[in-house]
């Protein structure tokens, strides 16, 4: 009986036994099978990020090839238009890279990059550009920034020919020489903003005000007379000359900028007298776009100016020459540059940027992944 006994015991615990290992195999199929799928599942979800990473970084990869091409304009984009460049491959991704120039500002770069499989992954770029020295002479022969007279630079000096300070002048900024570089804004631009307004056929003179002004085409001069409150409502082109004040002051506001072709061939192109202040909302260009002779084509500020934009000159002087104080926010681009006197020159390219123009920088305005 106590064998018979023991041998019931042994046979009950071999059955609980097998009844522990049955629900251990059940309880490990029960975890092992999802802990298997979720591995699987986030082996592939690793393949998937890293593929979508890699996409990203072609696309990226695009993004930088768009903004080498604009520095070394290697592209055109024209106004309200776009530009794209060729096609290829690197990562084994197809690269379809375009630039669009959305308001003469800004530009918005589109970077689509696209796998064997269909799956493509786009990265959208909106940057300015913006000039990041408050000084620049582009001549590396003739060219010369030179400030004298107490003058203040606010802002890095950039020349391609020499440089003098003199007289307690003061440069609160670094000094760089490097090679000359193309000024890269496009006169014909602007004459396409003016003339979608009206034309004005010989020379117009502002001496009655208030005075409304622009898009307008001039194929003569624009005199402004002292005293005057001018609005800009447009870009304004002259094919001859602008003079600007005497003694009263003028206020220039709006929205527009001034261009003068100076094809007339006397003396300054720009000439901006005493008591001026432009003040306008956009990122104003004052600026003349040819230069026929040794000082024609100069842009010339005089006394208790206060100016914001910039003063670009294509193929000459821009001289800031100012015994009463006069303020220049903006940069000053010429062949050559002269700042004289009580001028303050303040440029800060965070605050004020001026697109298609080197040694610029780039501002991202937005990014972003679809």
């Amino acid at each position: 009986m106590a064998n018979n006994n023991k041998s019931a015991g042994v046979n009950r615990q071999k059955g609980s036994a097998l009844i522990l290992v049955l629900i251990a195999l059940t309880m490990g199929s029960l975890i092992i099978i999802p802990t298997l799928n979720y591995v699987y599942t986030g082996l592939q979800q690793t393949q998937i990020r890293e593929k979508l990473l890699l996409e990203q970084y072609t696309a990226d990869a695009g993004i930088e090839l768009a903004l080498w091409n604009l520095e070394n304009f290697e592209i055109t984009v024209p106004l309200d238009g776009q530009s794209e460049l060729p096609p290829f491959t690197i990562n084994d991704k197809t690269l379809d890279v375009t630039v669009e120039n959305i308001d003469g500002q800004t530009y918005k770069i589109t970077s689509t990059a696209t796998g064997d499989d269909g799956s493509t992954t786009t990265v959208e770029v909106h940057i300015s550009g913006s000039a990041t020295h408050a000084v620049m002479s582009t001549d590396p022969d003739e060219g010369l920034s030179w400030v004298r007279h107490d003058a203040v630079i606010n802002g890095d000096v950039y020349y391609a020919g020499d440089y003098l300070i003199e007289d307690n002048a003061e440069i609160i900024g670094s000094i760089t020489q490097s090679d000359p570089f193309d000024l890269g804004c496009d006169p014909e631009e602007y004459k396409a903003e003016a003339q979608s307004g009206d034309t004005h056929a010989g020379s117009l003179t502002i001496d009655s005000s208030p005075y409304t002004l622009g898009p307008l085409y001039i194929t003569g001069d624009l005199i402004i007379k002292e005293g005057m409150d001018v609005t800009l409502g447009g870009t304004v082109y002259v094919e001859g000359k602008i003079e600007i004040g005497k003694d009263d002051p003028v206020t220039i506001t709006g929205t527009g900028n001034l261009v003068a072709a100076n094809q007339n061939d006397e003396g300054k192109a720009i000439f901006i007298k005493k008591r001026v202040t432009i003040d306008l909302d956009n990122a104003a260009v004052i600026m003349t776009v040819y230069s026929p002779g040794e000082i024609n084509g100069e842009i010339h500020v005089q006394d208790e100016c206060d100016i914001t934009g910039m003063l670009y000159n294509a193929d000459g002087w821009v001289h800031v020459h100012a015994s009463g104080p006069s303020y220049i926010n903006g940069p000053l681009v010429g062949t050559s540059v002269k700042v004289c006197e009580d001028t303050v020159v303040t440029y800060n390219p965070d605050f004020y940027g001026f697109p298609g123009l080197a040694p610029y920088g780039w501002s991202i305005q937005g990014w972003q992944i679809n």
